[in-house]
């Protein structure tokens, strides 16, 4: 057994391609399958410093995750679609160093409510409504055995007791 750890739109391409039998994977709420496991969900939110502030006007300062990031992706479409005008101004593919940038008044980011500090402000006006996560199991499409099945049962009954993914340390 292998163990990956890469932003969830790749891990979901390599799922497709076959090259994994089995993955977590953050998904919008809307694209929950009905063979998904959801292990959890959470919200997502546009976050900004305290000390941080946005005029009504002109570009917003954009702190994004990579290409392969969907929150980067949901919130570039937003924009074309004259939901926000966003300018990306720091990337990164790491939460801790989004969660940085917004803690140094970079800009704005999308954040999911595990990575809320209380030095941000979430902001409910200006841009749209970001939609709810979801944390699932999704299989390949023809991975099924007993193996991987135990696997599965684990990963929902130790998800339950915390009620949510927590990292052993």
């Amino acid at each position: 057994m292998r163990t990956k750890v890469r932003m969830s739109l790749v891990l979901r391409s390599m799922l497709e391609l076959g090259e994994l039998d089995v993955a977590i994977v953050q998904v919008f709420t809307h694209e929950v399958r009905p063979t998904d496991v959801v292990l959890f969900r959470e919200n997502l939110h546009w976050v900004k410093s305290r000390e941080m502030s946005l005029s009504p006007e002109g570009t917003i300062p954009f702190l994004s995750f990579d290409d392969d990031c969907f929150y980067r992706r949901w919130a570039i479409d937003i924009g074309q679609d004259g939901g926000a005008d966003l300018e990306t101004v720091f990337e990164c593919s790491s939460a801790a160093g989004i969660v940085a940038a917004v803690n140094a008044g970079l800009g704005v980011a999308l954040l999911s409510d595990r990575h809320l500090l209380q030095s941000m402000d979430i902001i409910d006006r200006h841009l749209p409504t970001p939609p709810a996560l979801a944390y699932v199991v999704r299989r390949a499409k023809k991975a099924r055995n007993p193996a991987l099945d135990g696997l599965i049962s684990e990963i929902e009954l130790e998800v339950s007791r915390y009620g949510r993914l927590a990292l052993a340390i």
